[in-house]
């Protein structure tokens, strides 16, 4: 019994550990963009729950991004 108890404790231990922040908060930059959607809303009637509900922030990235080919010339791709 003593042994259950142990690996449970040794196991919430780790998984706590392992759930931390690694210094980062997880908020991203904290800068919010101008909002992506700008058009009207769709149903006039329709109103938001709060001022700017509908209109969340633009999302900017400066991460690397590259494109390959993995394959090319396939006749029948989807197998039927």
């Amino acid at each position: 019994m003593r042994l259950l108890a142990l690996a449970a404790t040794v196991s919430v231990v780790t998984l706590a550990a392992a759930c931390g922040a690694n210094g980062q908060d997880g908020a991203g930059s904290g800068q919010a963009g101008a909002p992506l959607e700008t058009r009207p809303a769709n149903g006039a009637s329709q109103q938001p729950a709060f001022a700017g509900q509908t209109r969340a922030p633009a999302v900017r990235t400066e991460a690397a991004l590259t494109h390959a080919v993995v394959a090319s010339g396939l006749e029948n791709p989807s197998g039927s």
